[in-house]
């Protein structure tokens, strides 16, 4: 059924003429996305009698000229009273000629038509659309259009000619967007959809969860602390536990209405802090979907060993601050206070302690104990914040070291011989012997050192000597050593 529009009266000479014009081909329609008005382009009928071209609208083959254009030249119309940004619009085009003949109609072309479904739970915006139609096989592809409040026009996404369907993911809560899908044709033409926009409704999550401490207290035993925006509607928290940073995934506890501004908790792993963990503060939204969550809060495992005097120590980088300030280590030993030993940079993960000077610390047991804190600052806060570790003792063991040789000459280098220990004896007993057997030297203080003279303050000559030495540790462990050293004159 064809409904044409009224065309102007026929003159007479020409009433016997019904052969029909060849058509247009109709090239494209266009929605103008502000508007919802419908550019139509096409390509002019070959034959010289074309008097104008008639437009219709419709579907399902029924067509209802909408206007009739008497310029056999004109090559677009725009529909000012098309709806394409409420539903897809139908067009096809007639030549008509001199005598009122119409043409056949053009191959039917519609209007792609947008639509967007905002899921508050998932936080996505979905696109889907009708699709261009007309084109067949010569549409190419289509490519997404959208902005973010005022911002401009980016294209989001490109697909396939055969997809209707798209995701916008990570979107804004209570920010508008706007969208438009540009159908793309094999010589380069632009077919528009409808512009469609949506505000993204959905509670806010916290503007921040801060990670304010995170540290090995007791026996074995995590304390932490967070700092919570809680001007958000948003009040079910999860705490999250895992052994690497992105795979926080196990749920340890569950706060479902926290209203306060600090959170703490203490976990008592299953396996002793042996290696790292880390744990991650999440807020869920009404659909139990996870919309925020904190930084790792990092459980700091520091590992060491005693070589030679010296102790290596080692430790897992500090995830929980945005800006890490500092990291200082504490160590204590035998009977002493805990004390402060070093401050490093935050891109220090290890570091190394000479420990042959503490031999002269009285009640020194030998074994080192070392704690380490990592100060940093958030970013919605920036007041100082500190975390601990777990504590590591490193065994010395009953370690003595007694040169082969040294210069008594003054010079300030290598001018005394002592034997140097990784504790502080209790007992000690040094003896020095030329080698007729004769005492030279002797002492039962670890802190006085031989400098090279006999008992009467002379020098002794260069050569070989022997020494006895006899030291007991804080835990009654018995020493003996012999040994020679060469006495060096220079």
């Amino acid at each position: 059924m064809f409904l044409l529009a009224a065309v102007a009266t026929i003159p007479a000479w020409s009433q016997n003429d019904t052969i029909r014009p060849a058509p247009p081909v109709l090239s494209l329609v266009s929605v103008i996305p502000n508007t919802g008005f419908v550019t139509l382009r096409w390509t002019k009928s070959p034959d010289k009698d074309v008097a104008g071209y008639i437009i219709y609208q419709g579907k399902n083959n029924i067509w209802i000229a909408i206007d009739t254009l008497y310029n056999p030249n004109i090559e677009s119309f725009e529909d000012y009273r098309a709806h394409a940004d409420f539903f897809p619009v139908s067009y096809v085009i007639a030549a008509i000629d001199t005598a009122g003949n119409p043409s056949p109609l053009t191959a039917e072309h519609t209007t792609n038509y947008l639509t967007t479904l905002f899921d508050a739970c998932t936080g996505n915006i979905y696109l889907s659309w009708t699709g261009y139609k007309g084109w067949g096989d010569q549409l190419v592809s289509y490519a997404i259009y959208g902005k973010e409040g005022n911002n401009d026009f980016k294209l989001l996404d490109s697909v396939s000619s055969g997809v209707l369907a798209d995701t916008l993911t990570q979107v804004i809560p209570d920010k508008d967007y706007c969208f438009v899908v540009k159908a793309w044709h094999t010589n380069g033409w632009v077919s528009h959809s409808n512009r469609k926009c949506i505000t993204a409704t959905m509670p806010p999550p916290p503007d921040y969860i801060s990670v304010d401490e995170a540290s090995v207290i007791g026996n074995n035993q995590v304390f932490l602390k967070f700092s919570i925006d809680n001007t958000s509607q948003l009040q079910h928290y999860i705490l999250l536990r895992g052994t690497t940073p992105d795979r926080c995934s196990d749920t340890i506890m569950e706060w479902e209405k926290y209203t306060e501004a600090e959170l703490s908790y203490t976990d008592v792993p299953e396996d002793s802090l042996k290696a790292p963990l880390y744990y991650r503060l999440a807020v869920l939204n009404e659909c139990g979907r996870m919309v925020r969550q904190s930084l790792p809060a990092t459980i700091l495992v520091p590992q060491g060993y005693h070589e030679n005097f010296n102790i290596y120590l080692s430790w897992n980088p500090c995830l929980s601050y945005d800006t890490l300030e500092k990291y200082t280590i504490y160590r204590q030993t035998g009977n002493h206070a805990e004390e402060l030993v070093a401050e490093l940079s935050p891109r220090d993960t290890s570091w190394t302690e000479k420990i042959e000077s503490l031999q002269y610390m009285a009640g020194n047991s030998g074994i080192y104990c070392y704690r380490i804190e990592a100060t940093g600052r958030n970013h919605f806060s920036w007041t100082e914040q500190n975390s601990f570790s777990a504590t590591i003792c490193i065994n010395a063991g009953q370690h003595v070291y007694l040169p082969n040789a040294f210069t008594p000459n003054q010079d300030g280098q290598n001018d005394f011989f002592v034997p140097v220990f990784s504790f502080a004896p209790e007992k000690y007993h040094l003896i020095i012997r030329n080698r007729w057997g004769t005492i030279v030297f002797e002492s039962y203080d670890y802190l006085h050192a031989w400098d090279g003279k006999d008992k009467k303050g002379s020098p002794v000559q260069q050569g070989v000597y022997n020494y006895y030495l006899y030291a007991e540790t804080p835990q009654g462990v018995k020493i003996r050593k012999k040994g020679y050293v060469m006495v060096i004159s220079k």
